[in-house]
């Protein structure tokens, strides 16, 4: 779906913020570690992996059995972002409760990566830009490099941090390119484009039109591509169906069902990460299920 939050209380919330923060301005935190909110709990863990002890790191969306964009502000998060000396969002409109509280607490010593905005992501664009391999690569390196401006003294540390995720990640890579040169070209059918950068990059082809749109703006698509999308499952034009279990409608579970019926393998996708997990775990378990989900189809 597209952005996150929006609450009317968020203006409330940070204006205590403020208030409770006043007495204690952005400073590192216990131990002299650095202070990292993550509007997002992947890029929090990924903070984590690279940062070690060295940060401490607060994640704001961090439930996947909840819709992510019904999220609602409070004071606890509100003051995290008011210490922050780093506050890493995924940006693309998808989490712009992020900005109305940095905007509430403004700092000249606050650090900010904004995923989207640093790498040039246009307008409009789908905003799931953690499930690309290649960009959250690249994500892990700036990161490393933010951490360092901010702690110099273990710039060394966070660039080593980097490179080990980059190895532990390398079984994803390598999964997607497999899954690339069995299954390239095919068709897979989305519920939404919550993992479309995932797919294209494993040579998969999303198909999409108006149902997907209205799914993920949140309105009751037109009848004609509804029964499209039907088509497309009872005809098993496109080999699996993608659905995103984090935010489920009448519609869309319905939609699962005819699936089902159809002998269409269903792959169960999530906005948020999975609680105990790391991201390089969570995209391989993805893109695995992805695999097992095609091979059934050959």
């Amino acid at each position: 779906m597209g952005s996150v939050g929006g609450s009317a209380r968020l203006a409330s919330m940070a204006a205590v913020a403020i208030g409770l923060a006043a007495c204690g301005s952005i400073a590192p935190g216990s131990g002299g570690a650095i202070r990292v909110v993550a509007a997002e709990n992947f890029y929090g863990d990924l903070t984590k992996q690279i940062g070690g002890d060295r940060v401490q790191v607060a994640s704001i969306l961090s439930d996947p059995s909840i819709d992510p964009h019904e999220y609602e502000s409070n004071t606890q998060d509100a003051v995290a972002v008011a210490r922050a000396q780093l506050v890493i969002e995924n940006g693309a409109g998808y989490d712009s409760f992020i900005d109305h509280l940095m905007s509430a607490s403004p700092s000249s010593l606050r650090q900010v990566i904004n995923v989207a905005r640093v790498f040039a992501i246009p307008s409009g664009a789908n905003p799931h830009l953690w499930y690309s391999p290649r960009l959250l690569g690249e994500v892990a390196d700036r990161i490393a490099n933010q951490l360092g401006t901010i702690d110099t003294a273990n710039r060394g540390r966070f660039q080593a941090g980097a490179q080990t995720f980059h190895q532990l990640y390398r079984p994803v890579e390598d999964k997607v390119a497999q899954v690339r040169a069995r299954f390239n070209g095919a068709k897979v059918l989305p519920t939404e484009q919550v993992a479309d950068y995932l797919l294209k990059e494993a040579g998969l082809s999303p198909v999409h039109g108006p149902f997907q749109q209205a799914v993920e703006e949140g309105n009751d698509p037109p009848a004609q591509s509804v029964q499209e999308f039907q088509q497309l499952l009872s005809t098993r034009s496109a080999r699996i169906l993608i659905y995103n279990q984090q935010t489920v409608s009448a519609l869309t579970e319905r939609m699962r069902q005819r699936a089902q019926a159809a002998g269409v393998p269903v792959v169960g996708v999530r906005e948020t990460m999975p609680p105990g997990s790391h991201v390089q775990d969570w995209m391989l378990q993805t893109i695995t299920a992805v695999e097992d989900a095609l091979s059934k189809t050959t």
